[in-house]
């Protein structure tokens, strides 16, 4: 079994855990713990730990007057949670290449080939030296040397 011991929990569970007096702001009605920037219009229940749950202290107009309550609060919130380290994090993967080239239906096929040297004849073009035949590409400029 890989369970962590108890002390280390523990130290987990209270760094976790709220400090006494804590406030916080959660929204009024039947809908389920939300986001702040979700009705900012809406009233606000202001909660206090007391060591054990949180208890009603108060109710705040909107969302404005509910941070103004529990400002300091929510830093001390947002410092209790746990960022992974970063030789934790798992390695990026490797971004997906297609295996063959994918075409839009209806659309030509481009040829993908390296553009011609200046100065050398086109595929298909007669060449200056022999204007009789029709030479495959062949270029003097990139030709081996003799």
């Amino acid at each position: 079994m890989d369970d962590e011991p108890l002390a280390e929990w523990a130290e987990c569970r209270e760094l976790r855990r709220p400090a006494r007096g804590e406030r916080r702001a959660t929204p009024l009605g039947d809908r389920p713990e939300h986001g702040a920037h979700v009705e900012p219009d809406a009233p606000r229940g202001i909660q206090e730990w007391d060591g054990h749950r949180w208890t009603a202290v108060g109710v705040a107009e909107d969302q404005a007057a509910a941070a103004a309550a529990t400002g300091r609060d929510a830093n001390a919130r947002a410092e209790r949670v746990p960022l992974p380290a970063f030789g934790k994090l798992p390695p990026m993967p490797e971004p997906w290449r297609p295996t063959q080239r994918l075409y839009r239906p209806g659309t030509p096929r481009q040829q993908f080939s390296k553009p011609t040297p200046p100065g050398c004849p086109e595929p298909g073009e007669r060449s200056h030296n022999t204007p009789q035949a029709l030479y495959p590409r062949k270029c003097p400029l990139t030709s081996p040397t003799r």
